[in-house]
């Protein structure tokens, strides 16, 4: 399920693993003495992150920027990623905590489904121990787009630690895209009415 990339690395691959990524979660600003901003940062760190980007895409990012053409059209700008939570914290609900977010407790019964991959929110990520890999678990409802700069200079040789095989990232991907394509419809009847008397209208 996982094998590790020789060092260093010349490009992210998609199904990476890093350990240890810090993330400016917000920046606040005061104003000073004569106009001046005073900025204040404030970081989340998450103990294991997945790279989700398309493998072809950060391929085609590399080779486009390494022998350039005469058009960028194949460079990414930013490169989507997903914290892998430590399983058992997820399941406890207690994951966020240290970030003042409640979650809610995965009873025996749902957290199975989980570890069959039978829940859409969830994607689990079986541990190694010869590999030091810990069990893990990605909420699809948690994701972020890094720099793709700030991932070559920052995190790409820095923090990772390892990857995961063809056959299982290409099913995280899967699923990961699976979940985003659902077909949400709101709670709210007013909303709903209004976004079907806007569809009604445009077919009359």
């Amino acid at each position: 399920m996982y094998l590790i990339r020789k060092s260093p690395l010349a490009r992210p691959w998609q199904g990476d693993i890093y350990k240890d990524v810090n993330l400016i979660q917000a920046v606040t600003f005061t104003i000073k003495s004569k106009g001046k901003r005073e900025y204040n940062i404030t970081e989340t760190k998450y103990d294991y992150t997945v790279i989700l980007t398309q493998e072809c895409d950060l391929e085609q990012d590399y080779k486009n920027r390494v022998e350039p053409r005469e058009d960028q059209d194949s460079y990414i700008q930013m490169i989507l990623m997903a914290p892998a939570y430590l399983a058992e914290s997820l399941r406890n609900g207690v994951h966020l905590e240290q970030y003042g977010q409640v979650m809610q407790h995965i009873n025996t019964k749902d957290w199975n489904k989980v570890k069959k991959q039978e829940n859409k929110r969830y994607h689990y990520i079986q541990a190694d121990a010869e590999m030091n890999v810990p069990e893990l678990a990605i909420d699809f409802k948690h994701f972020y787009t890094l720099s793709r700069d700030y991932i070559y200079n920052n995190i790409m040789n820095d923090s990772y630690f390892i990857s995961m095989t063809i056959l299982h990232r290409e099913v995280l991907s899967q699923r990961f895209c699976n979940f985003l394509a659902r077909i949400g419809i709101p709670d709210d009847r007013n909303e709903t009415k209004l976004l079907t008397d806007s569809l009604c209208a445009r077919l009359h």
